[in-house]
């Protein structure tokens, strides 16, 4: 993020593009300050950003900055920027990142090194993304089903095209509507969407409002099913981690979780909830 001020006096000729070309509609973009308010935007601009001592041009990489109305002590740049440029060229710039993190931190060139391993390996626990409906309001006449579409988020890996849908709890635009959980699949590969059933059972039309949040989807692993009249129902394994009906945990099994500050009462305690637990999907 930078301010116009600061694009004044370094980019003077760049011009400031809408928000509407990164996000798809300004009013979902909601920055807010310390305080509390909001902060307003003029749009963005697109800035190469390189590390202070790298020589080489190909190792840069273009970022879009928002240019904020308000007055900045000095440009954000956020962690993820950091993290992209690490992972897009990490053996070209070891050298110059450990050095940049062992001033800005001051630690020792070893503990530097790790932070750079670590974010070379590291991996979101579960991929996820949020889903919500188009830009129109949507009508669902009484005891009738419709198939809500809704765009899957840019950053969701389409390389599988099942998806798990689970959805929003605290929605009250949803109190009266029935939405379908389980299984999805990815339609329109170049503008990947899924289509959500939305039930109304009530007697009379409801209408759903644009960019209501209907829930959200997580990358499957794997569907693991059984013809066996008497096997649990199909799970669905979720990064891993298994979704088991409630007579199937084992027993040495329980989430990793440090107990150690809690006593031998406590511990049991946690540990039974845990189990009775064991449904959800981490």
């Amino acid at each position: 993020m930078i301010d116009r001020d600061w694009k004044s006096k370094y980019l003077p000729d760049t011009s400031v593009r809408p928000l509407s070309d990164i996000i798809g509609d300004e009013d979902e973009l909601r920055v807010y300050a310390v305080n509390g308010d909001v902060l307003p935007f003029d749009g963005w601009v697109a800035l190469t950003v390189n590390l202070m001592g790298n020589e080489d041009p190909s190792l840069s990489i273009t970022v879009p900055f928002l240019v904020s109305s308000l007055a900045l002590e000095r440009p954000l740049l956020g962690f993820n920027v950091l993290e992209e440029m690490i992972q897009e060229q990490p053996e070209k710039l070891i050298s110059t990142l450990v050095v940049l993190l062992c001033k800005a931190l001051c630690i020792p060139a070893e503990k530097a090194e790790l932070m750079v391993n670590f974010i070379q390996t590291s991996k979101p626990l579960v991929e996820c993304g949020r889903l919500r409906t188009g830009r129109q309001d949507i009508l669902i006449p009484a005891g009738q089903v419709a198939w809500v579409k809704c765009q899957v988020p840019p950053h969701m890996s389409t390389s599988d095209p099942v998806v798990l849908f689970e959805p929003e709890d605290n929605n009250v635009q949803l109190t009266e509507l029935d939405v379908g959980e389980g299984l999805l699949e990815f339609q329109n590969p170049r503008k990947p969407y899924v289509a959500v059933p939305v039930g109304n059972n009530t007697k009379h039309a409801i209408t759903l409002p644009r960019k209501t949040a209907l829930g959200s989807i997580h990358c499957v692993d794997k569907v693991i099913a059984s013809d066996s009249p008497e096997a649990p129902k199909p799970t669905v394994t979720v990064n891993s981690a298994v979704s088991t009906p409630v007579d199937a945990c084992p027993s040495s099994w329980r989430p990793p979780i440090d107990l150690s500050h809690l006593d031998d009462e406590q511990r049991e305690k946690v540990n039974k909830m845990l189990c009775d637990g064991r449904s959800f999907r981490t």
